[in-house]
């Protein structure tokens, strides 16, 4: 609400009341495993977060030292999951893989990686 006082204006906040449905859905995690591809030099960097637009920010404003030296990057693959130890697990196992032709089976949606 804006109040004025004269010749000050200032807005008053409220706080917002969630509803129940708001504070429920909050409350489900998603956790996202995801790859991602320099425009530099093609290379790839492999992840997990909660927040997958947030974390690509970072990558891209360099405020992950590991990547960068190589940003800017592009989202080039995910997948979504509700328990964060089936993402950390799944995260682990792409690591391994260090196969870019893999990486691109996977993007493709080749059932053939799974």
């Amino acid at each position: 609400m804006i109040k004025r006082s004269g010749s000050s204006v200032w807005l008053e906040c409220r706080p917002v009341i969630p509803r129940v449905r708001d504070v429920f859905e909050s409350t489900t995690m998603k956790y996202f495993v995801y790859i991602l591809r320099s425009t530099k030099d093609s290379s790839f960097y492999i992840g997990y977060t909660k927040d997958l637009n947030r974390r690509l920010a970072e990558h891209n404003e360099c405020r992950s030292r590991y990547t960068a030296l190589k940003a800017p990057w592009e989202l080039y693959y995910y997948e979504e999951y509700e328990d964060k130890g089936d993402a950390l697990r799944r995260e682990i196992f792409l690591k391994k893989q260090r196969n870019r032709s893999f990486y691109e089976r996977l993007k493709n949606n080749d059932k053939t990686v799974w």
